[in-house]
């Protein structure tokens, strides 16, 4: 109960924090790069705010593992942040411009089903990976890989929601999931991680702002 009563709060503060626009004009942005870092960072909040009330919504209902694949989808999503931030942290060793936009563009319009000349997107281990590093507690990729067991049609994701062995010959099905997965933990460590990340992404976002405007 108190991981979830942590998580609607969160929730409910990232949704206050929701941004309408993001507006080179107005907010004074004249680089390509820094734009498009900072539509990825408000598309990925909108995302994780969409997503979280679903969740909610189906843990209100007890459909724990419809929000488990959620969850999985959320933590997909916080993935991107980490991704931008360690593009980031080469780009202040190297100064290349081109190579971070090229990283930012695979997040904003990488596709697996466009164009060949399309960005090739993120491979999301990889970008959990180098998430995991800007998170105060590690932890982010075991919990990935908990969900994926419920994502997955494994044990947990089919027999044990949906099915019981009665004996050797018989399998009864119900709506009584014997793996019930702690979706109200895994939903609280999403969103911490993402206003953790979204903070951090601003503040290194304004430090590359200030670099391109030497």
């Amino acid at each position: 109960m108190e991981a979830l009563k942590e998580a609607r709060e969160i929730a409910m503060r990232l949704k206050q924090a929701l941004p309408a626009t993001v507006d080179a004009v107005q907010q004074g942005i004249d680089h390509k790069t820094v734009f498009y870092m900072l539509v990825a960072r408000e598309l990925s909040i909108h995302r994780v705010v969409a997503l979280g009330d679903d969740v909610l919504a189906l843990l209100d209902s007890r459909r724990y593992l419809s929000a488990s694949i959620l969850v999985r989808s959320m933590l997909e999503t916080i993935a991107v942040l980490g991704f931008i931030l360690r593009a980031l942290e080469k780009f202040e060793k190297t100064s290349d411009v081109a190579v971070l936009y090229t990283q930012v563009q695979r997040i904003i319009v990488g596709s697996r089903n466009g164009d060949e000349k399309d960005p090739s997107p993120v491979h999301v281990l990889d970008a959990i990976r180098a998430t995991e590093s800007f998170l105060p507690v590690p932890g982010l990729m075991h919990v990935y890989e908990s969900i994926s067991e419920f994502a997955h049609p494994n044990w947990s994701g089919l027999m044990g929601t949906f099915g019981k062995h009665e004996n050797a010959l018989l399998v009864r099905f119900s709506d009584e999931s014997r793996a019930t997965p702690p979706v109200a933990l895994w939903l609280t460590i999403a969103l911490s991680s993402f206003e953790h990340l979204y903070d951090l992404l601003g503040k290194s976002i304004l430090q590359a702002a200030a670099h391109f405007a030497k």
